[in-house]
C-alpha cells in the first residue's frame, strides 16, 4: 500500500473497521493536506480491506494528534473497533470505515497495548510511563464526567520593576481531571481578555495597582473548573541608581573608576583632557556613559545627582544628563539619547560658591541652597536609559536619584563633602 499523500507513516495496525469480515489497514502519521503544499497535518488513515487486497487510503486529519503509533480495540464496548492513538486520542469508530474526532486523555508513550489486565470485561491501556515503568490506565465506563480540578495559586505582591527583569513575571496554574480527559487550560483577565492559552501565565509591563486573573480548566466534554489570583504591583516611588554598576556601557572620555568613596565603589569619570565647555549635547555623540533604569508612569519625580569635580575645580564640575522616556511637568520631553537636548547639572550651586568633594544637586544654578523646580514623569514608564555626556570634563558621578516622596523637596545629601550612599535599586540591561 503506497500512501502518496503521507510524508510518513509512523504506527500501524489491522483489523475489521468496517464490519465486512476483511482486515482493514489503519496507520497514523504525517500528511500533505492538498497538493504542492507543505505543511505537514497530523492524522489517520485506512485502507479498507477486501478480496483484492487493500484499497486507496482514506486520509483524516486530526490536529491534537501526535502520530507515534496506534492500536484498535472496542474501548467502549459498541461492537465497532476504536483507535487508540499512543499519544493520548481515542477515535471511536463508527463500524463503517469512519472514526468521529479524536477524544484526547492524560497518556502517551511511543508503544501502547490493549488488553483486559482486571479481567472485568473492559480494555484496558498499558504504556510506558517513565524509563523504568510502565502505566495501567483502567477502563472505567460511568455515566457521570467527573469536574476537573485547576489551582491559580495565591495571591502575589510584585515591585513595579521586578516585572522588567530578564525573565517577566511567570505563573503556572496545575490541573487535574479524575477521568484522565485532556484538560485545555487558559488565563483571562478580569474582563475576559484572553492572557494565556495553557497553564502558564506570563505578565510584564502591568502599571502599579491589583488585577485579577482567572485559570479555567476545560475536559472537552462540558467539565469546565476555574479559580482566580490577584496580582498587585507596588508602585516605586524612589529610584536609586548607582551609575557605574556593572550595566554600566562608557564611550570615548568617560571610564569607570574603583573609588571607596563612591556608591558600589565605583564612579563613572569624564577624563580631564581639558577640552573646551560644551554648550549642548550631541546627537550623536561618541564620548558618553549610559545606564538602564526602571521609571513607575503613576510617579511624579524629583531628580538629584551625586558628582565631585577633579581638583575641586569649578571647570570640572558639570555635565550633561539625558533622560529618555521623561517629560517635564508640562508634558514636554527632556531629551533622551539620540537627541540634542538634555539637563545642564552643575556641582557648583553658584559663581563662587565653591566645590568641595561630592555633593548633590538637580538643575538649579545662581543661587546657593536654591532647589529647582523640575520634576519628571515617564508616561511609558518601564526600562529607560540614563545617558551622561560632556559639559566640562573632568567631572565625576556616581548615584542619580529620582524621587517621589522622600527627597522630592530636600536633597539626599550634603552640596559639598557630601557621604550619603542611598541604596540602589534594580539596574537593568546595558545600552
Amino acid at each position: 500500500v503506497t500512501y502518496s499523500q503521507w510524508f510518513t507513516v509512523l504506527g500501524v495496525a489491522v483489523g475489521d473497521v468496517n464490519g465486512d469480515g476483511f482486515p482493514d489497514l489503519v496507520v497514523d502519521g504525517y500528511a500533505f493536506p492538498t497538493p504542492n503544499t507543505f505543511a505537514l497535518i497530523p492524522g489517520i488513515a485506512v485502507a479498507e480491506g477486501g478480496p483484492q487486497g487493500f484499497g486507496e487510503p482514506q486520509v483524516t486529519t486530526a490536529p491534537t494528534l501526535l502520530p507515534r503509533g496506534i492500536a484498535l480495540a472496542d474501548t467502549n464496548l459498541d461492537g465497532r473497533l476504536d483507535i487508540v492513538a499512543a499519544s493520548g486520542s481515542i477515535f471511536d469508530g463508527s463500524g463503517d470505515g469512519t472514526f468521529h474526532p479524536a477524544a484526547d486523555f492524560e497518556f502517551g508513550d511511543d508503544h501502547i497495548t490493549i488488553a483486559d489486565t482486571n479481567r472485568d470485561g473492559l480494555p484496558d491501556i498499558v504504556h510506558g510511563f517513565t524509563f523504568d515503568s510502565v502505566e495501567v490506565l483502567l477502563n472505567q465506563r460511568q455515566a457521570t464526567n467527573t469536574v476537573p480540578v485547576v489551582d491559580a495559586g495565591p495571591d502575589r505582591t510584585f515591585a513595579y520593576d521586578v516585572q522588567f527583569d530578564e525573565e517577566p513575571l511567570q505563573f503556572f496554574a496545575p490541573a487535574s481531571d479524575a477521568d484522565l480527559h485532556r484538560l485545555r487550560v487558559e488565563w483571562r483577565d478580569a474582563d475576559g481578555h484572553l492572557r494565556s492559552t495553557d497553564a502558564e501565565l506570563e505578565l510584564t509591563g502591568l502599571d502599579p495597582g491589583t488585577y485579577t486573573f482567572i485559570a479555567t480548566a476545560d475536559d472537552g466534554r462540558g467539565g469546565v473548573a476555574s479559580d482566580s489570583m490577584r496580582v498587585t504591583i507596588l508602585p516605586m516611588p524612589e529610584v536609586v541608581v548607582h551609575v557605574a554598576q556593572d550595566f554600566a556601557s562608557t564611550r570615548g572620555s568617560w571610564e569607570i573608576v574603583s573609588d571607596a568613596s563612591a556608591a558600589s565603589g565605583l564612579r563613572l569619570h569624564d577624563k580631564n583632557l581639558g577640552a573646551p565647555k560644551v554648550t549642548r549635547p550631541l546627537a550623536q555623540p561618541s564620548s558618553f556613559a549610559v545606564i538602564g533604569f526602571v521609571a513607575d508612569p503613576t510617579q511624579t519625580y524629583k531628580l538629584w545627582v551625586r558628582l565631585k569635580a577633579d581638583g575641586n575645580t569649578f571647570s570640572n564640575d558639570s555635565l550633561w544628563l539625558q533622560i529618555s522616556g521623561a517629560v517635564d511637568g508640562a508634558g514636554r520631553p527632556v531629551g533622551g539619547f539620540g537627541s540634542s537636548s538634555g539637563i545642564e547639572i552643575n556641582l557648583e550651586e553658584c559663581s563662587g560658591c565653591g566645590v568641595s568633594g561630592w555633593g548633590w544637586r538637580d538643575e538649579a544654578w545662581g543661587q546657593k541652597g536654591a532647589i529647582g523646580a523640575l520634576t519628571l514623569r515617564f508616561p511609558q514608564g518601564g526600562v529607560q536609559s540614563l545617558t551622561f555626556q560632556t559639559r566640562e570634563d573632568g567631572v565625576s558621578v556616581d548615584q542619580v536619584v529620582l524621587s517621589a516622596q522622600t527627597y522630592r523637596t530636600t536633597k539626599p545629601g550634603a552640596v559639598k563633602n557630601d557621604a550619603t550612599i542611598l541604596p540602589p535599586t534594580l539596574v537593568w540591561q546595558r545600552f
